[in-house]
């Protein structure tokens, strides 16, 4: 399984760039490697996989072929990129520095109803990540993170309902050390 999702999401990253091409002497490589010629590279129980995938993700409408130019391209629908949004937002780590600099990280957040699904991801990710919740939308962290959240919230559509604070003190702070082991 864990071999199919990395197998999946280079399909899917390539239909997204624009080089996945079925036809190697296309010439329009760009100084990647076409899906052909990525394809025939594979050994013989590689290639079944991706054809199983491939297949797969057409009948799924993930992606689909447009033929230009006697070129056939590999392209993500709305639905592929979704699936590759998911991929990417599984990339999003959050460091963790070996010094505290005695500052916490307050996120809060007030997600309308309508983003419902973005805001559980959004949580969920907090949570994965490390975060301490403070209150119903605010969640504490002790270290650098604004560039993460940033990302997260943007890629999620929701950086207008995302405040980000550097706090120095607050109630209960002796508590969150323990519980973060400062």
């Amino acid at each position: 399984m864990k071999r199919r999702g990395k197998l999946l999401k280079q399909i899917l990253q390539a239909a997204a760039l624009g080089t996945a091409t079925l036809d190697p002497e296309s010439g329009h490589n760009r100084g990647i490697t076409t899906f052909a010629r990525w394809y025939k590279s594979q050994d013989r129980r590689i290639r079944f996989r991706i054809r199983r995938i491939f297949i797969a993700l057409r009948r799924e409408h993930i992606i689909e072929l447009q033929e230009t130019g006697g070129e056939t391209k590999i392209a993500l629908t709305p639905a592929g990129d979704d699936l590759l949004r998911q991929y990417k937002l599984e990339e999003i780590i959050i460091p963790r520095p070996k010094r505290w600099d005695k500052k916490w990280r307050l996120v809060m957040f007030d997600i309308p109803e309508h983003l419902k699904k973005s805001r559980t991801i959004f949580r969920n990710k907090l949570v994965a990540a490390g975060f301490r919740q403070l209150q119903k939308s605010a969640w504490l962290y002790p270290y650098e993170c604004r560039e993460e959240i940033e990302a997260l919230a943007k890629f999620l559509e929701i950086a207008p309902y995302v405040i980000y604070l550097k706090i120095s003190a607050f109630d209960r702070e002796e508590e969150f050390q323990k519980n973060f082991k400062l």
